[in-house]
């Protein structure tokens, strides 16, 4: 039996169904709870992945949310290929303003939501420190 997603409509989140409540579990332990936790704070990451037909940010928004819950490593995507700015050469912007999007989100959801509910630990916020620019920066180059 199809199990609905806790997320979407204006907010964050995804919205759907998993395909039983095992697939739900497993979700909800390696990052919905957290990508729920984030919720309407993730609407312009969400919205901005929408306007201009952008799927890379929401798949590190996941790696970010897995990483958060302990289910991936922060250097999950470092095997991968990445882009090499030459010298003197800054990353996009726009890569810029999708983390900070994506940071306030989830520390918005973190804080709002606390360790009640969701899969944190206390070190969640230490591990939120980690997902810097330069993390975030590295992560959509190797998805390029």
């Amino acid at each position: 039996a199809l199990v609905p997603t806790h997320g979407g409509g204006a907010g964050g989140g995804s919205s759907g169904f998993f395909c039983g409540k095992s697939c739900a579990t497993s979700a909800w332990e390696s990052y919905h709870a957290i990508e729920t936790a984030a919720g309407s704070a993730m609407a312009p990451l969400v919205r901005r992945c929408v306007d201009h037909g952008l799927k890379f940010p929401l798949v590190v928004a996941r790696l970010a949310c897995m990483v958060l819950s302990r289910a991936a490593h922060a250097n999950a995507a470092d095997s991968l290929c990445h882009v090499n700015f030459p010298t003197g050469v800054s990353p996009p912007e726009e890569w810029l303003e999708e983390h900070a999007m994506l940071r306030i989100a989830l520390a918005r959801g973190m804080a709002m939501h606390g360790v009640k509910g969701g899969n944190f630990d206390q070190d969640a916020f230490t591990r939120l420190d980690d997902l810097t620019a330069e993390w975030y920066v590295g992560v959509t180059s190797r998805l390029h």
